[in-house]
């Protein structure tokens, strides 16, 4: 009424599919409902949010809806706007994974065979299990020749002059006790070298020890440990390490290495700074040696001789902060006795047990003992074996 015809204004019409009278689009706006428009900052029309949702705009995003929806990768996951997904099998290192789809609390332990624990499925030290290389079928069983955490003395280690230092006033580097034993530079005094050792005998050795640098530098830096059969006159290289790969300043690390034979009886080891200048500093403490010869190499699976055999001795965690756990194999029934011992021998541990033939396991309460390398011997028939452990918190 009183519309349309030349002389009045246009009928409102919200439904002829022109855009006339005062509506701001076709059939909307002015008179009529509402425009949908999906992006005027406002929450309109049928929308479930502002701009988004309902049948006419695109998807609200949401990481919490429980819902794969906008761009999301996964449910609530994904996609430039929630978090990343969790994914244990998507062959990249993310989330809070620790390694490649492992680690972490949600996927499973990254399998590692060379950090020197037995853990994931391991059944020894960095072997065995479904991912590691087998355990070696034979044990050896090492005797402690000798150690020292340089308190009282060099032992038998010999001094190689002005760059090897001891002892020095760095009491804050040593890691049991207060002296340590510091080499600098790289000259022909940056040695500390044991004496002549008889291990004509030996079929294999073991060192252990811990180190901690301070103020080196040049990417060149690094230091090494040698062996000599004749006495001193030439040496081989048996490891090396690094500045900025195998370690940095004034992080401690604690190393074990088997050196197989043979030797001689005229056998030295020698640490050798191969740095930049004075300032460069290595301080070495907690030095032990130990000794494997052919009669104390016996079979995984039973006695050597007709004697007691104690193999596949494991100690896990290690290092450990407060139990640690030792297991082992006995061919038969005996009484057992466990010793803790520091590098130096002193006796800080004892316990009796009898065992069953079989499997054993122990816990051992080392909650009392300060932060720094033990040892810890196994006694039965006639018998020891010692394995070296780390207390570390």
């Amino acid at each position: 009424m009183d519309c349309g015809v030349p002389d009045c204004a246009p009928c409102i019409s919200c439904n002829d599919g022109i855009q006339n009278g005062n509506e701001t689009g076709v059939d909307c706006g002015g008179d009529c409902a509402p425009c949908i428009s999906c992006n005027d900052g406002i929450q309109n029309g049928n929308e479930t949010g502002v701009d988004c949702g309902g049948p006419d705009c695109a998807p609200c995003i949401s990481c919490n809806d429980g819902i794969q929806n906008g761009n999301e990768t996964g449910v609530d996951c994904g996609g430039p706007d929630c978090a990343p997904c969790i994914s244990c099998n998507d062959g990249i290192q993310n989330g809070n994974e620790t390694g490649v789809d492992c680690g972490g609390p949600d996927c499973a332990p990254c399998i590692s065979c060379n950090d020197g624990i037995q853990n994931g499925n391991e059944t020894g030290v960095d072997c065995g299990g479904a991912d590691c290389l087998p355990c070696s079928p034979e044990t050896c069983s090492y005797t402690l020749l000798n150690s020292n955490n340089f308190e009282n003395s060099l032992g038998i280690w010999i001094d190689g002059g002005t760059d090897c230092l001891w002892p020095n006033r760095y009491y804050s580097f040593s890691n049991s006790g207060i002296y340590n034993v510091l080499l600098r530079d790289n000259t022909s005094s940056s040695v500390l070298t044991t004496s002549n050792l008889d291990l004509s005998g030996a079929e294999e050795i073991r060192i252990d020890f811990t180190y901690i640098t301070a103020f080196f530098s040049n990417s060149n830096d690094d230091f090494w440990l040698q062996l000599s059969t004749d006495g001193g006159s030439t040496y081989s290289l048996v490891e090396e390490w690094n500045y900025g790969d195998e370690f940095q300043n004034e992080v401690r690390k604690f190393e074990s290495l088997v050196i197989p034979g043979p030797f001689s009886a005229n056998t030295r080891l020698r640490f050798r700074c191969d740095a930049s200048d004075d300032f460069d500093f290595l301080f070495l403490d907690d030095v032990s040696i130990q000794v494997c010869t052919p009669s104390a190499r016996a079979s995984a699976g039973g006695t050597q001789n007709g004697g007691m055999s104690i193999t596949e001795v494991a100690l896990f965690p290690n290092p450990v902060e407060e139990q640690l756990t030792v297991s082992f194999y006995l061919p038969e029934e005996a009484g057992v006795e466990t010793v803790v011992t520091d590098i130096t021998g002193r006796r800080l541990l004892e316990r009796q047990a009898a065992c069953t033939a079989g499997w054993q396991e122990m816990k051992i309460d080392v909650g009392s003992l300060a932060s720094g390398v033990y040892f810890i011997h196994l006694k039965a028939g006639g018998e020891r074996v010692s394995r070296r452990f780390v207390v570390a918190r």
